[in-house]
Order: structure tokens, then C-alpha cells, then sequence
């Protein structure tokens, strides 16, 4: 029984060894096998680079390559679209891996690092700048990464230069032929990438030579820079910038253009997303974008300072450039990208804030502003080309001579969601000639068909249109009753503003006879003629019971008499003339009394009155309320109220009662009346 036992004791090891034999026979034919198939194809000079297997680590390696041999042997994709990759000096093929996998380039990164290291070429993986392509197999990646190309040179693209820009620095860094890249360049041909899909036809490559330090085969060509330069931008953003950009209703080549804009107007990069939100606005509103920069690109090298954007550009300088690119005088976007803008501006126009901001304010450096300047506004303007007719204009753009002196800190002008301006009378002043402490001198605004008029001008009108939601450079015409300071003090001011402004567009004045004579003297007391404003001043000597024409505005001038000392002569040998105006718009009639003794000089004009503008600084109210009553006036607006009614306007309401049976309103500062 002993024996037997024994003898199935050594049976079972016999055939347990054999086992093991067998074992380990197929493993090592399996292992040559996957040597041979698996990793064979890579070949470094002389060597294989391949490993023995020396230890039982490399063996079991070895039987996981040859389960992954499908993996290492088939490409990623059938793209034959170069790809540029780099591997920096000293990084680890962990590195390398994770990078070309995010790449596309290879499909498991694993599998590739433990490639690397079987075969012994993770230590000898070389710094240096490749081309890769995802058609290559896993294999191929590997050796090519073996083979780096050390004769290239480098070269480092700023933020918001222009093709030109580009172009000289490449000529001397001695790169490549600088003529001969943007020859490249202006053709628009020889480039491809899902990138350029929605660039116009014969558009060029402007605006896709994405700012960064690149580093270039020795003998790289223009195509091969550019093609490197816009892989490089799509790498940058967001893989869904086209998606983003249909997103907002533009194409990417639409962002592109609004970007370049940004990267040249930016000082502060936290306010590049505000910047992107003024212009895509006004795109969104239909206005002009009045952006300096497109001024600057049409206005192309300068012989004087050896530069490419001009600074500052002169006032006269925006509606002499006639150019496309002018945004001054070209509504819309440009024809394309003026500049070359770096991942912050795309980002920025691709995701821009969300503000209902137009236009931009440009604060000087040395004076922060600590917040944002917010000035509402009512509706964006429309302008027409310039040439004799009106065009639009910026506000609150104000450049200094040098562009790193300022830093844009204010977005100022906000637009309602109502869209266009309601025909309206706003009180910018209810102010007689005394002051007060809450009122300021007589003056209002009149927005009628979509325009924008000023009557009389005693305040600081500029201010009081910002801060009753108006912009001073819509401002058509203005009509002034008479030159008492009260109703002319703030005219200067107004001119000079508009001039810091950059209106291009005319503005008339209206005025009682001798007004041309003295706009031309206030103008020349302020060290300015009229033709340095950088805008057409028409200036027109009324006579009354003539009617002018604006727009949709009729008004007609007649004379009042005004409480005037004998002794004040104009240099014409009369007194100064006062006068009343009849104000036509599309379904409403405006009667404005102007300065007067009495409401009985009114009668011949007031009928069909809507709206009666009446001043109670010169007559009692009773009398005002008898005139409205009988004249059946169906509202009076009571203003230029002085001290005895400021604190108690109370006092008119009473004296009104009884006798107007009309709609009454005591004027404050701001009171806004439709028409």
C-alpha cells in the first residue's frame, strides 16, 4: 500500500512539472513572439532598442504589450494633419504621454509609458520640437520622438500686432523671408484648419497669427509658421469657439475681427470682458464702433515715427480716413481682424460680460477712478455716413498722447431695453436767473422722430444729458429764446465738450438776432475758432415769425417783451431781443413762452397747443392759470421757477385750483413730459 501511494505521489510531480515546462514554454514563445511584433518597429541607429527578458517584471510586461498589440499598432485616427509637439528638456515620458493623449495623438497613455519603458526609451526621449500626425501608430510616435530636430530657431509674437509687425520682426531675426510671409499672409492661402472654416473667401490670414513664442525648423516656410499659429489658437480656446459664436450670432471670424478691436483698445486685462460687451452692443444696436484702433490699422505705417499705429490720431483725422476699416465712418464690423489677439481677447469676446454698456470713458492713470462710471441711456443712435450728412459719434473716448499714460476704468452709457427715444420734454433746468439750492438754470431737452434738440442752455447741459439718460453728441440743434445768462451760461461749455468728445457730426444753433456774432466771440474768448471744434457749427440769426426746419421739428420764432433796463444796448442799437417759440412735432404742438411780461402774448400762437411751457419768474401765477383756462391749454408746464415758489411750489397748485381745470405740472429738474 506504501508503494502504491509513493508511486501516485511521484506521478503527480511528474506531471506537475511538466505542467510548469509546458507553462513556460508557451510564455516564452508567446514573449518573442509579442518582441517581435509588439515593439520590433522601433530602431534607434544601430540598436533595436528592444529588452531582454531579463527579469520576471520585463516578461509580464512583455505578455501585457502583446495583449495591447491592436492598441499600439493602429492610429488614433486616419488625419494626416500635422500636429507641432515639444518635448521640454527634462520631461518625463509620465509627461509625454498625458500630453500627446490630450493631443489625440495617442489613445492610452499607459499603454505608450509602459512601451516607453520596456523598450528602454523613456531616459532617451529628446527635448526638442516635433511634427506629428494622427494617423501614426503608436510605434511611430515612439521613434519620432527618438529623433529630435535641434537646427531650429525661436521667435516670440506680442499680444496686437498687426501681419505687418510680424512680418519685420521675421525679417530680422532672420527666420524667414518677411516679404514672403506676408505675401502669404494677404493671399489667405496655403493654410488648413477646421478654424478657418468660416473665413470669408480672399479673406487673409490676419488676425489668426496667434501671439506666443514659437520654435521653428530652420527651414520652416510661411504656411508652416501660420498653419503652426492657428493649431496653436485652437488649442488656446475653447474646442466650441464656432458653437460659442453662433452662440452670440456671429461667426468666429465675426469674434475674431471684435477681438483684435479689443486686444489694441485694452490697457487693463481684467477689462477686456467689458470692453468686448461695449462693442458687441453696439453692434446689437446697429451703431457705429466708433473704435479708434480701426482708425489707426486704416491709417497704416507712419513715415514720421517709423511705427504702425499712429497715437494720438488727431480729431480731423477720424472723418478724413477713408477707409473700410474706418469705424467712424463705416457702420458694422470692419472687413476683418485689425490686429493679431492673444487667448485673453478671445476669451474675453467669446464670453464677454454681460452689461448693456455703448460706449467707453478713458481715465488718465494718475487719476483712478475707483469705480465704474454708470450713465444711463434711453437708445442707441443710428448715424449716417459722413460726407455732409450726420454722422456718429463716440462719447467719452477721450485719447492721450500716449496710450500706456491711461487706463480704461469707466464704461459709461447705458441703453433702456425700451430701444428708440420716445418723443419726450425733459427739465434740465427749472431755475429762474436767481439761484437756488436744488435747481439749475433754464434749459431743456426735446427728443422728437428719434432726435435730440436742446431749448435754451443756461445749464451745464453736458452733465444734466448724462444724468437724464442722453448722450451730448446726439444733440441735432439747438433753439435759445434769448441771451440772458440764465438761458445761454452753459453753451461754451457745451461747444468745448463736444469737441473733447470727438463729435463729427454739425450741430445748428438758433438764436435771437446777433447769436452768430456772439457764439463766434464766446467761442474765441475760450481760445477756440469755429473751425477748430473738429465738427460743423452752423450758426443761424433768427428773425421772428419765421419758421425753421429740423428733421421732423417745424419751429417757429415770435417776439416777446422782456423786462430789459433802456440802457443795455446790443452793438446792433438794440435791445436784446426776446422771443417765444412754437414747436411742431409729429401729432403734438409745444408752446415755450420764453422770458415774458405777460401770458397774453401768447394768445396768437396758442392754438392747437398740446403742451404749454410757462415761466413764472415774471408774473404771478393766477395770471398764468386765467390765460391756460381760457386758451383751453389741455397741460401747462410751470418753470424757471425762482426762490419765492422753489421751496413752496405748492403755492402754484394753489393758485392754479379754481381756475384751470387742465393737467398741471410744477417743473423740477428731471420731470419728463410725453408729448
Amino acid at each position: 500500500m506504501v508503494v502504491v501511494r509513493a508511486f501516485f505521489r511521484l506521478l503527480v510531480f511528474i506531471i506537475a512539472i511538466g505542467a510548469i515546462v509546458v507553462i513556460l514554454g508557451a510564455g516564452y514563445w508567446a514573449f518573442t513572439t509579442q518582441n517581435s511584433e509588439a515593439a520590433a518597429a522601433i530602431s534607434v541607429g544601430d540598436s533595436s532598442g528592444l529588452r531582454s527578458p531579463e527579469n520576471i517584471e520585463d516578461f509580464f510586461i512583455g505578455l501585457y504589450l502583446q495583449s495591447q498589440a491592436e492598441t499600439i499598432n493602429t492610429p488614433i485616427s486616419d488625419d494626416p494633419s500635422p500636429v507641432p509637439f515639444t518635448v521640454e528638456v527634462g520631461e518625463t515620458a509620465v509627461s509625454v504621454a498625458n500630453r500627446l493623449y490630450e493631443l489625440s495623438l495617442i489613445s492610452d497613455p499607459d499603454v505608450f509609458r509602459r512601451f516607453l519603458s520596456y523598450n528602454g526609451l523613456d531616459a532617451t526621449l529628446e527635448a526638442g520640437d516635433y511634427e506629428l500626425r494622427r494617423n501614426m501608430t503608436m510605434r511611430e510616435v515612439g521613434e519620432t520622438l527618438q529623433k529630435a530636430n535641434f537646427e531650429e530657431v525661436s521667435i516670440t509674437i506680442p499680444e496686437g500686432w498687426r501681419a505687418e509687425q510680424v512680418a519685420e520682426l521675421l525679417t530680422q531675426q532672420n527666420i524667414m523671408d518677411g516679404a514672403a510671409f506676408l505675401a502669404v499672409v494677404r493671399q489667405g492661402v496655403g493654410v488648413e484648419h477646421p478654424l478657418l472654416a468660416d473665413r470669408p473667401a480672399g479673406a487673409s490670414y490676419e488676425g489668426y497669427l496667434f501671439p506666443d513664442t514659437y520654435r521653428l525648423p530652420i527651414k520652416a516656410t510661411p504656411e508652416d509658421l501660420i498653419q503652426r499659429m492657428v493649431e496653436n489658437m485652437a488649442g488656446k480656446i475653447p474646442a466650441n469657439a464656432l458653437d460659442m459664436a453662433a452662440g452670440q450670432g456671429y461667426t468666429f471670424y465675426e469674434i475674431l475681427t471684435v477681438a483684435s478691436i479689443v486686444e489694441r483698445e485694452a490697457v487693463v486685462p481684467a477689462e477686456r470682458p467689458t470692453i468686448a460687451s461695449v462693442y458687441l452692443n453696439r453692434l446689437a444696436q446697429g451703431m457705429y464702433l466708433q473704435a479708434d484702433p480701426t482708425v489707426q490699422y486704416a491709417m497704416g505705417y507712419q513715415t514720421d515715427s517709423g511705427q504702425w499705429w499712429k497715437t494720438p490720431v488727431l480729431l480731423e483725422e477720424y472723418s478724413q480716413v477713408n477707409s473700410p476699416y474706418n469705424t467712424y465712418l463705416n457702420p458694422g464690423l470692419p472687413p476683418g481682424p485689425i490686429a493679431n489677439p492673444g487667448a485673453s481677447s478671445l476669451s474675453a469676446t467669446l464670453q464677454p460680460e454681460q452689461t448693456d454698456y455703448l460706449f467707453l470713458w478713458a481715465a488718465a492713470a494718475k487719476a483712478h477712478i475707483s469705480s465704474p462710471l454708470i450713465l444711463p441711456r434711453t437708445k442707441p443712435t443710428s448715424p449716417l455716413a459722413a460726407g455732409g450728412e450726420r454722422a456718429n459719434r463716440r462719447i467719452g473716448e477721450w485719447r492721450m498722447a500716449n496710450k500706456l499714460e491711461f487706463t480704461i476704468r469707466s464704461f459709461a452709457i447705458r441703453h433702456s431695453e425700451g430701444g428708440a427715444m420716445p418723443d419726450e420734454l425733459i427739465v434740465l433746468g427749472s431755475s429762474s436767473g436767481l439761484p437756488t439750492g436744488r435747481r439749475f438754470a433754464s434749459g431743456y431737452a426735446l427728443t422728437a422722430a428719434g432726435k435730440l434738440f436742446l431749448l435754451d442752455c443756461g445749464a451745464p447741459v453736458s452733465t444734466l444729458l448724462y444724468r437724464y439718460q442722453l448722450d451730448p453728441v446726439d444733440v441735432e440743434a439747438i433753439f435759445l429764446s434769448h441771451w440772458h445768462m440764465d438761458h445761454v451760461a452753459g453753451l461754451g461749455l457745451f461747444l468745448s465738450q463736444n469737441r473733447l468728445l470727438k463729435r463729427l457730426a454739425p450741430l445748428t444753433i438758433y438764436g435771437p438776432r446777433g447769436t452768430r456774432g456772439k457764439v463766434r466771440r464766446l467761442l474765441s474768448d475760450s481760445f477756440l475758432l469755429a473751425d477748430e471744434l473738429g465738427y460743423p457749427l452752423e450758426l443761424t440769426n433768427i428773425e421772428c415769425n419765421e419758421s425753421y426746419q429740423e428733421a421732423l421739428l417745424q419751429v417757429t420764432y415770435f417776439k416777446t417783451q422782456h423786462l430789459e433796463r433802456p440802457r443795455l444796448k446790443t452793438q446792433f442799437g438794440s435791445k436784446a431781443t426776446s422771443c417765444g417759440m412754437v414747436i411742431d412735432g409729429p401729432g403734438w404742438r409745444i408752446v415755450y413762452s420764453g422770458d415774458l411780461t405777460s401770458s397774453q402774448e401768447l394768445g396768437p400762437y396758442i392754438e392747437g397747443c398740446s403742451l404749454l411751457i410757462h415761466e413764472m419768474a415774471h408774473l404771478p401765477p393766477e395770471e398764468v392759470a386765467t390765460f391756460a383756462a381760457a386758451a383751453k391749454v389741455p397741460h401747462v408746464l410751470i418753470s424757471h421757477i425762482g426762490p419765492e415758489f422753489d421751496e413752496a411750489p405748492e403755492k402754484i397748485v394753489e393758485a392754479f385750483a379754481g381756475i384751470y381745470q387742465g393737467k398741471l405740472t410744477v417743473a423740477e429738474d428731471g420731470t419728463r413730459v410725453r408729448l
